[in-house]
């Protein structure tokens, strides 16, 4: 994926995370935490090594 395409989903994601912080829904915790493995996963590919593989 290039760069610009990351930190979409990047920004994306984030703002997903922090609306299921403010929801009172039940499983909004287990949300929160599955929405910010996928950011550590995407910021991991941010990494500069990552993007010369």
């Amino acid at each position: 994926m290039d760069r610009e395409l990351l930190q979409l989903l990047i920004d994306s994601k984030m703002l997903i995370a922090r609306q299921a912080r403010r929801s009172r829904m039940a499983n909004s915790g287990e949300r929160v935490r599955r929405i910010e493995a996928e950011l550590a996963a995407y910021r991991a590919q941010l990494e500069p090594r990552a993007l010369e593989l």
